[in-house]
């Protein structure tokens, strides 16, 4: 009966009065949701940074099948040329829906991300 007892004098420590909540309590509370709140950014921060990628990985695809697809009809690239969400230039026939970053073709139909300020990424096999 004494453990009841003592439960009872941590409970009045932590609500010493009626009218509401102690700071104490307000403030566990708020750290309580601070730290889950910032566990559920980066949580979304992750996923949308997974899926831009994921993006980037797809387009590159499309656009390196695009290439190939343009020189196996017979055609030929005499120099590198960029491929841009405004400007697909002569792969548009080749290319399904709009683009979003950009790629520079090769003279041998190899496709290296461009980026859309001044980024720029290695060749992927």
């Amino acid at each position: 009966m004494k453990e009841k007892g003592n439960f009872l004098k941590i409970l009045r420590l932590f609500h010493c009065s009626e009218d509401g909540f102690s700071f104490l309590e307000l403030m566990v509370v708020l750290t309580i949701l601070g730290s889950l709140a910032g566990l559920a950014t980066l949580g979304i921060v992750r996923f949308i940074g997974g899926a831009t990628e994921e993006v980037r990985a797809v387009e590159e695809h499309q656009v390196q099948r695009g290439a190939v697809v343009y020189l196996a009809s017979g055609n030929t690239i005499s120099e590198p040329f960029t491929v841009t969400p405004s400007d697909q230039g002569v792969l548009d026939p080749y290319l399904m829906g709009n683009l979003k970053n950009s790629w520079v073709i090769d003279v041998d139909g190899n496709v290296t991300y461009a980026g859309s300020r001044g980024e720029s990424g290695e060749r992927r096999k």
